[in-house]
């Protein structure tokens, strides 16, 4: 098996032999992956990636810029927030080029999709909802939440799905698990689906309970993707992630028990460094609810500072 990426003819008389020619850092990291390299190889493969950050920080003044300038956000409607440690994001997918960073395509610049953002500030107001006593202080805020950050069918549900391997299925609707099982998640929910309603001015028919006549809703704000305002160097860093027990979890074992007698596998990838400075921000895409801006903001506040964002975070 060769040991660079595989390339067109034409590919490899621009960018040379294994892409080494190329200096895009996000060419580098999403094209030319070398899901097979062990050791030595992807370790060079990574420490060219680091490397490869001269073109960011043009990014990160214009995207200040646009900030202010284009959209003219206020300074008040900008949240910045400073990493602690490193931030591992995107890492849904086990081979290199989706191992640990999320990057804009243009520059390599770290950034947090907007996606994220928004899914983090929405798991704070879901909290916030479980925090509540009075069905009607739930219901508020399940109405507040749902018009915020948009709703589909299942978020009206009840009960669980289907169960897999013995365990109880998980609730369909994160609603119900802020509100509690059965009657109390009936009643808020006929509650906070009517102020949906009335907030959005929706003239539904009215002969069924009124969660069974809202459409889908994509929300009343727009979360921008966040880029640093300003970067450490070197703005990526290697992390590493250890397997102690490849054999006992591997698709042919035979091991009953994760025994301490096997041969622990250490694994780099890319994360973001620390002390990187994010710009966080979110836009009214509905006027009528911009009175929610500051609950918004403090959802997101409390859900990157508190609750943190990306993997790991646990730890």
């Amino acid at each position: 098996m060769s040991s660079g990426p595989l390339l067109a003819s034409d590919t490899r008389a621009a960018l040379g032999d294994d892409a080494k020619l190329c200096q895009s850092r996000s060419l580098w990291l999403e094209r030319y992956a070398q899901p097979y390299a062990k050791e030595k190889e992807r370790h060079a493969f990574f420490d060219k990636a680091i490397r490869l950050s001269d073109a960011t920080m043009p990014r990160a003044s214009s995207w200040m810029s646009f900030l202010s300038n284009e959209l003219r956000l206020p300074p008040e409607n900008l949240l910045f927030g400073c990493l602690k440690s490193r931030l591992l994001m995107n890492m849904a997918g086990g081979v290199m080029e989706n191992a640990g960073i999320s990057i804009d395509r243009l520059s390599g610049l770290p950034m947090i999709p907007g996606s994220a953002i928004k899914g983090c500030a929405r798991r704070a107001a879901i909290i916030e909802i479980s925090e509540q006593v009075d069905a009607a202080d739930k219901a508020r805020l399940v109405a507040e939440t749902a018009i915020s950050f948009g709703w589909g069918a299942a978020d009206w549900a009840a009960g669980r799905k289907a169960a897999k391997k013995g365990r109880p299925g998980e609730l369909q609707s994160d609603f119900e698990w802020a509100c509690g099982e059965g009657d109390d998640w009936q009643l808020v929910r006929d509650l906070a689906s009517q102020l949906v309603m009335q907030k959005l001015q929706l003239n539904l028919p009215g002969k069924d309970p009124a969660y069974l006549e809202l459409p889908a809703f994509a929300g009343a704000f727009a979360f921008l993707p966040s880029f640093p305002s300003e970067s450490p160097k070197p703005d990526l860093e290697l992390d590493i992630v250890t397997c102690h027990h490849p054999d006992y979890y591997g698709p042919k074992s035979q091991h009953a028990l994760a025994l301490d007698d096997e041969l622990p596998i250490p694994v780099i990838f890319p994360a973001v460094a620390a002390k990187h400075v994010f710009v966080f921000a979110c836009l009214v895409s509905r006027a009528s609810q911009a009175c929610l801006l500051a609950q918004v903001q403090r959802w997101m506040r409390n859900g990157l500072s508190i609750l943190g964002i990306g993997a790991k975070t646990a730890a």
